[in-house]
């Protein structure tokens, strides 16, 4: 009988281990489960709220990037912001932003935008090398200070703290010491110095904003590019309504102004005419003929082009043909204008644009398409390439189709420098546009192609085999192509005899 109780006891050991072990392997496989989503969905949440998107207050980048690019500098130096970051939190979350996920309140938000501005301005104090009291700075909901110090040392090399003077205060010093040599007035001037009152979007190239390079290629530059083929004159004397109906063909919506500078004034990022992205509004000083400060404006198309509305309707020039005319028109009250920084200038004025977004185009823009210097870096690498490429090559002048140089390098490999807008393939279709607009990638080819193969293949040429109007241009593209003519010779391809 025992020996019976002892064998149901055991056999209910057993029974009772069975489902305790599927339940404990359901409870694992349950835990790993949710260990692995929970993370993944902690990713997710943060990569998507993290990622900038153009007039989406869902977008955490885009909503601080508004509130930074609307600070203004008051005539005492201090900043002010055009909205509240109680307004700010309050239209982010209206627009289905979670913010509140990660910040308690617009307190906390006001002080994590406040800490990215005070590094972009001067300390404006009146005594800048007094220990900054943070709480003030970042407690005061109207007005607050930058934290950037400027030092002059003497010919003892004995540096100093400059002090902020008001624009009105050191103009008169300035103005003492041209008039009378005043040695006081010449050394508060450089002891000193003083900030324009402007919008931080307005001042310098754009309120740290950083041109990421001439010619590259932004999310909606090619669609501009396009409409300035398509988009009828306006009239005579019509610049900005150019400008304005090109960007609105190309689902751009412009900000309408009711001349070139005042959209200047408002809209411009950047002084800087060696780094324009294509599509952005290039501004000059016009001719003033017209009887006030209108001021002019065109588009950047590319490779050194602007076109642009003029008197007898649409041109293209060079950029330099372009600054050019303006500068050699007669000087008068109404075509010497003040820049973004306050220098009067006679002839450029700077490039933004005409829709007023102040990221585009430079080194925060995450949406550039296309190559251009992206830092200064680059351009510095560029620059002595091309030195060095130019002391061991040479180069020939001569007349061809799209063409006026040869280039033979040291290796004695002669190259024909094709230009997309100087042939007469200039107008053939190519990538929903024309080989001016967009058949950098063909030209490029072709110039290769002209050196490595022996047979003169025409950009158009390349053009036609890469798709033509349906084709695209992007690294597998002009790879696929490299490799076309690596292992079967153009011309048999196009069947066509050289």
């Amino acid at each position: 009988m025992e020996q019976a109780k002892e064998a149901l006891k055991r056999a209910l050991k057993f029974a009772m281990k069975i489902p305790f072990k599927i339940i404990l392997v359901i409870l694992i496989l349950v835990v790993g489960v949710l260990l692995i989503l929970l993370p993944a969905a902690t990713y997710f949440l943060t990569v998507d709220d993290g990622t900038y998107k153009e007039d989406d207050w869902s977008s955490t980048p885009y909503a601080a990037s508004t509130y930074v690019n609307g600070a203004k500098i008051e005539n005492d130096g201090t900043i002010t912001t055009s909205t509240t970051a109680q307004n700010l939190w309050d239209k982010m979350l209206e627009n289905g932003n979670r913010v509140d996920l990660y910040l308690k309140n617009p307190a906390e938000l006001s002080r994590i935008m406040k800490a990215e501005m005070v590094t972009q301005y001067p300390d404006t104090r009146s005594n800048p090398d007094e220990e900054i009291d943070w709480d003030k700075i970042f407690e005061n909901p109207d007005a607050f200070q930058g934290i950037i110090k400027f030092k002059r040392a003497d010919s003892d090399n004995n540096k100093t703290t400059m002090v902020y003077a008001s624009p009105e205060e050191f103009q008169a010093w300035i103005d003492e010491y041209n008039s009378s040599g005043d040695e006081t007035a010449k050394k508060n001037a450089l002891t000193h110095f003083t900030l324009k009152k402007a919008g931080s979007s307005t001042t310098g190239t754009g309120g740290g904003m950083i041109a990421a390079g001439d010619g590259v290629m932004t999310d909606v530059s090619q669609a501009i590019v396009n409409a300035t083929n398509t988009t009828p004159w306006p009239g005579k004397s019509l610049c900005s309504k150019w400008v304005d109906d090109v960007y609105d063909n190309a689902g751009v919506t412009a900000q309408r102004f009711a001349s070139a500078y005042d959209q200047y004034k408002s809209l411009a990022i950047s002084t800087d005419r060696t780094a324009i992205p294509v599509g952005a509004a290039v501004y000059g000083t016009g001719t003033g003929t017209a009887g006030g400060a209108y001021g002019h404006v065109g588009i950047y198309i590319g490779g050194g082009k602007v076109a642009d509305s003029v008197t007898s309707g649409i041109q293209v020039s060079t950029l330099e043909e372009w600054i050019g005319w303006q500068e050699n028109a007669a000087r008068n009250g109404n075509n010497v204008l003040a820049d973004i920084n306050g220098n009067l200038q006679h002839g450029w004025l700077g490039w933004g644009w005409a829709d007023g977004n102040r990221v585009r185009g430079t080194t925060q823009d995450p949406n550039l398409q296309g190559s251009g210097s992206n830092n200064e870096a680059d351009k510095e690498e560029q620059d002595e390439i091309e030195e060095d490429v130019s002391k061991r090559g040479t180069e020939t002048n001569v007349a061809g189709d799209g063409y006026s140089i040869e280039y033979t390098s040291s290796a004695g490999i002669t190259y024909k420098l094709y230009r997309q807008f100087e042939g007469s393939y200039a107008n053939n279709n190519y990538w929903n546009g024309t080989m001016h607009n967009s058949g950098c990638g063909p030209t490029a080819i072709a110039i290769l192609a002209s050196g490595l193969t022996g047979y003169n293949y025409t950009p158009a040429d390349i053009a036609t085999q890469m798709g033509g109007e349906s084709a695209i241009t992007s690294f597998d593209t002009l790879k696929a192509e490299m490799e076309k003519l690596y292992r079967d010779p153009l011309h048999k391809l196009l069947e066509t005899s050289y």
